[in-house]
């Protein structure tokens, strides 16, 4: 397996992992809604990057022969630039919300 594969399926089953864990709390949570949603996340998107990680070696490179222009690869970081602050406050905002 390479790197990323053994990235994937770690990061796979320790998301399913936190997905039951979050299974066993849901009855005291303030909100259990919410607690069913953060379960059924990490119940369905846990396996899904398993098996992501383990088919992987099968998958050409994503972008095969072919090159972006300079201007294009720096539309595609700045996207990937903004999209990490934005997951964060994502994750915050649901942390506030689970917490009140």
């Amino acid at each position: 397996m390479t790197a990323m594969q053994d990235l994937l399926f770690v990061l796979g089953l320790g998301l399913f992992l936190l997905g039951l864990i979050t299974g066993l709390v849901i009855p005291v949570l303030k909100n259990p809604r919410m607690g069913v949603s953060g379960h059924m996340v990490g119940m369905t998107n846990g396996p899904f990057l398993i098996v992501v990680g383990l088919l992987r070696k099968f998958a050409p490179g994503a972008a095969g022969d072919h090159r972006a222009s300079a201007a294009e690869e720096k539309v595609v970081d700045l996207l990937l630039v903004t999209l990490a602050p934005v997951m964060v406050a994502a994750t915050v905002l649901l942390i506030v919300g689970v917490l009140r």
